[in-house]
């Protein structure tokens, strides 16, 4: 975003919005994939402990917190 603000404010300052155009590029072309790779394992994630019937629990005590794993048979 930031470069092609400077781009549309700037044309004629290339030092500046080029580096921003180049690293905002590459932050989408490795952050997209990652995104729906992440969405894959989630849902399979997912699929995974409802099969198992087991899920994390985190309850508040008397004296703070606590976690752990909740199985059902």
């Amino acid at each position: 975003m930031s470069g092609l603000v400077l781009l549309g404010v700037c044309p004629s300052c290339d030092s500046i919005h080029v580096p921003l155009l180049v690293i905002g590029g590459a932050a989408l072309g490795v952050g997209i994939p990652l995104l729906a790779k992440g969405i894959k394992r989630r849902r399979a994630f997912d699929e995974a402990m409802q099969e198992r019937q087991m899920f994390p629990v985190v309850a508040r005590t008397r004296y703070g917190w606590t976690g752990g794993l909740r199985f059902r048979f």
